[in-house]
Protein backbone atom coordinates (compact mmCIF):
# COMPACT_ATOMS: atom_id res chain seq x y z
CA UNK A 1 0.00 0.00 0.00
CA UNK A 2 2.78 2.35 0.81
CA UNK A 3 4.39 1.98 -2.93
CA UNK A 4 0.88 2.48 -4.31
CA UNK A 5 0.48 5.96 -2.24
CA UNK A 6 4.08 6.85 -3.05
CA UNK A 7 3.84 5.70 -6.77
CA UNK A 8 0.32 7.02 -8.45
CA UNK A 9 -0.31 4.99 -11.49
CA UNK A 10 2.28 3.03 -11.50
CA UNK A 11 0.69 -0.09 -10.45
CA UNK A 12 -1.83 -1.71 -12.46
CA UNK A 13 -5.09 -3.85 -12.31
CA UNK A 14 -6.89 -6.43 -14.51
CA UNK A 15 -10.09 -7.18 -14.61
CA UNK A 16 -12.58 -9.13 -17.06
CA UNK A 17 -14.11 -5.56 -18.94
CA UNK A 18 -14.81 -2.16 -18.83
CA UNK A 19 -17.99 -2.51 -16.66
CA UNK A 20 -16.98 -6.12 -14.91
CA UNK A 21 -17.72 -6.42 -11.36
CA UNK A 22 -14.19 -7.35 -10.91
CA UNK A 23 -13.08 -3.89 -12.03
CA UNK A 24 -16.16 -1.96 -9.49
CA UNK A 25 -14.51 -4.07 -6.76
CA UNK A 26 -10.81 -2.69 -7.74
CA UNK A 27 -12.29 0.62 -8.38
CA UNK A 28 -14.18 0.59 -4.88
CA UNK A 29 -10.93 -0.30 -2.96
CA UNK A 30 -8.98 2.59 -4.82
CA UNK A 31 -11.79 4.91 -3.50
CA UNK A 32 -11.35 3.45 -0.10
CA UNK A 33 -8.05 3.01 0.43
CA UNK A 34 -6.74 6.57 -1.94
CA UNK A 35 -4.37 5.04 -4.47
CA UNK A 36 -4.24 5.30 -7.86
CA UNK A 37 -3.74 2.21 -9.80
CA UNK A 38 -4.38 1.47 -13.34
CA UNK A 39 -7.23 -0.10 -14.83
CA UNK A 40 -6.51 -2.68 -17.60
CA UNK A 41 -9.61 -4.44 -19.42
CA UNK A 42 -9.40 -7.55 -20.92
CA UNK A 43 -11.74 -9.85 -22.86
CA UNK A 44 -12.79 -12.18 -19.89
CA UNK A 45 -11.55 -13.44 -16.78
CA UNK A 46 -9.13 -15.68 -18.09
CA UNK A 47 -7.34 -13.89 -19.95
CA UNK A 48 -6.92 -11.46 -17.25
CA UNK A 49 -6.22 -14.27 -14.76
CA UNK A 50 -3.26 -15.59 -17.60
CA UNK A 51 -1.74 -12.36 -17.09
CA UNK A 52 -1.98 -11.81 -13.72
CA UNK A 53 -0.12 -15.49 -13.06
CA UNK A 54 2.14 -14.41 -15.89
CA UNK A 55 2.79 -11.04 -14.48
CA UNK A 56 1.98 -8.74 -16.53
CA UNK A 57 -0.26 -7.12 -14.11
CA UNK A 58 0.24 -6.32 -10.57
CA UNK A 59 -3.11 -7.31 -8.79
CA UNK A 60 -6.72 -8.22 -9.79
CA UNK A 61 -9.76 -8.73 -7.61
CA UNK A 62 -11.85 -11.94 -9.00
CA UNK A 63 -14.14 -14.58 -7.04
CA UNK A 64 -13.17 -17.45 -5.00
CA UNK A 65 -14.26 -19.69 -7.38
CA UNK A 66 -12.58 -18.63 -10.15
CA UNK A 67 -8.86 -18.08 -8.36
CA UNK A 68 -8.57 -21.04 -5.87
CA UNK A 69 -6.89 -23.00 -8.01
CA UNK A 70 -4.26 -20.94 -8.35
CA UNK A 71 -3.84 -20.03 -4.85
CA UNK A 72 -3.85 -23.50 -4.27
CA UNK A 73 -1.18 -24.21 -6.66
CA UNK A 74 0.81 -20.87 -5.08
CA UNK A 75 0.84 -19.15 -8.31
CA UNK A 76 -1.52 -16.49 -6.62
CA UNK A 77 -1.60 -15.05 -3.39
CA UNK A 78 -4.73 -13.35 -2.09
CA UNK A 79 -4.20 -10.70 -0.08
CA UNK A 80 -8.07 -9.77 1.11
CA UNK A 81 -11.11 -10.79 1.05
CA UNK A 82 -13.84 -8.38 0.51
CA UNK A 83 -16.47 -9.82 1.96
CA UNK A 84 -17.61 -8.31 5.74
CA UNK A 85 -16.28 -12.11 6.84
CA UNK A 86 -13.83 -14.03 6.17
CA UNK A 87 -14.54 -16.77 3.42
CA UNK A 88 -14.59 -20.70 4.16
CA UNK A 89 -12.65 -21.48 1.07
CA UNK A 90 -10.21 -19.24 2.45
CA UNK A 91 -10.26 -19.29 6.16
CA UNK A 92 -6.81 -17.94 6.83
CA UNK A 93 -7.32 -14.83 4.47
CA UNK A 94 -8.35 -11.81 6.42
CA UNK A 95 -11.18 -9.47 5.41
CA UNK A 96 -10.04 -6.13 3.74
CA UNK A 97 -11.91 -4.48 7.44
CA UNK A 98 -9.78 -6.15 9.44
CA UNK A 99 -6.82 -4.85 7.66
CA UNK A 100 -8.02 -1.41 7.69
CA UNK A 101 -10.46 -0.79 4.71
CA UNK A 102 -13.67 -0.38 6.54
CA UNK A 103 -16.48 0.43 4.02
CA UNK A 104 -16.16 -3.17 1.87
CA UNK A 105 -19.21 -5.63 1.21
CA UNK A 106 -18.18 -6.69 -2.11
CA UNK A 107 -20.43 -10.46 -3.08
CA UNK A 108 -22.39 -11.85 -6.04
CA UNK A 109 -25.87 -10.98 -5.38
CA UNK A 110 -28.23 -13.61 -6.54
CA UNK A 111 -31.81 -12.96 -6.87
CA UNK A 112 -35.36 -14.26 -8.40
CA UNK A 113 -37.56 -11.72 -9.81
CA UNK A 114 -41.19 -12.00 -10.71
CA UNK A 115 -42.58 -9.39 -13.13
CA UNK A 116 -44.52 -5.82 -11.55
CA UNK A 117 -47.56 -6.07 -11.01
CA UNK A 118 -47.06 -9.77 -10.04
CA UNK A 119 -49.60 -10.41 -7.07
CA UNK A 120 -48.63 -10.04 -3.88
CA UNK A 121 -49.69 -13.56 -2.51
CA UNK A 122 -47.89 -15.27 -5.71
CA UNK A 123 -45.09 -13.67 -4.89
CA UNK A 124 -44.84 -14.45 -0.98
CA UNK A 125 -45.43 -17.84 -1.65
CA UNK A 126 -42.63 -18.12 -4.21
CA UNK A 127 -40.72 -16.14 -1.67
CA UNK A 128 -41.93 -18.82 1.11
CA UNK A 129 -40.69 -21.49 -0.67
CA UNK A 130 -36.98 -19.92 -1.34
CA UNK A 131 -36.42 -19.29 1.94
CA UNK A 132 -37.20 -22.90 3.29
CA UNK A 133 -35.13 -24.17 0.33
CA UNK A 134 -32.07 -22.27 1.48
CA UNK A 135 -32.44 -23.13 5.00
CA UNK A 136 -31.51 -26.62 4.32
CA UNK A 137 -28.27 -27.43 5.50
CA UNK A 138 -27.86 -29.30 2.25
CA UNK A 139 -28.45 -26.90 -0.14
CA UNK A 140 -26.66 -24.13 2.07
CA UNK A 141 -23.48 -26.75 1.86
CA UNK A 142 -23.98 -27.54 -1.55
CA UNK A 143 -23.65 -23.81 -2.75
CA UNK A 144 -20.70 -23.03 -0.26
CA UNK A 145 -18.57 -26.00 -2.17
CA UNK A 146 -19.49 -23.32 -4.72
CA UNK A 147 -18.15 -20.29 -2.61
CA UNK A 148 -21.84 -18.98 -2.36
CA UNK A 149 -23.47 -18.18 1.22
CA UNK A 150 -27.08 -18.17 0.68
CA UNK A 151 -29.01 -15.50 2.49
CA UNK A 152 -32.39 -15.71 1.81
CA UNK A 153 -33.90 -12.78 2.46
CA UNK A 154 -37.96 -11.75 2.60
CA UNK A 155 -39.32 -9.71 -0.50
CA UNK A 156 -39.27 -5.96 2.12
CA UNK A 157 -35.14 -7.43 2.75
CA UNK A 158 -34.58 -8.12 -0.82
CA UNK A 159 -35.78 -4.58 -2.20
CA UNK A 160 -33.61 -2.91 0.46
CA UNK A 161 -30.41 -4.74 -0.13
CA UNK A 162 -30.71 -4.95 -4.17
CA UNK A 163 -31.25 -0.64 -3.53
CA UNK A 164 -28.21 -0.73 -1.46
CA UNK A 165 -26.25 -1.89 -4.06
CA UNK A 166 -28.00 0.11 -6.54
CA UNK A 167 -26.55 2.90 -4.18
CA UNK A 168 -23.04 1.60 -3.85
CA UNK A 169 -22.07 1.11 -7.26
CA UNK A 170 -23.51 4.28 -8.44
CA UNK A 171 -21.08 6.22 -6.20
CA UNK A 172 -18.28 4.37 -7.24
CA UNK A 173 -18.89 4.52 -10.94
CA UNK A 174 -19.66 8.25 -10.21
CA UNK A 175 -16.62 9.30 -8.01
CA UNK A 176 -14.84 7.24 -10.40
CA UNK A 177 -15.87 8.98 -13.38
CA UNK A 178 -15.99 4.96 -14.72
CA UNK A 179 -17.03 4.93 -18.42
CA UNK A 180 -17.52 1.49 -20.01
CA UNK A 181 -15.59 3.37 -23.29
Amino acid sequence: MTYAKANPGKLNFASSGAGAPQRMAMELFKQIAGVNIVHVAYRGSGPAMTDLVGGQVETMTETVPAAISFIKSGQLRPLAVLTPQRVSMLPDIPTAEEQGFSGFNVSSLFGVMAPAGTPAPIVAKINKALTTALAKDDAKAQLLQQGVYADALDVEASKARLNAEIEQWAKVIREGGITVN
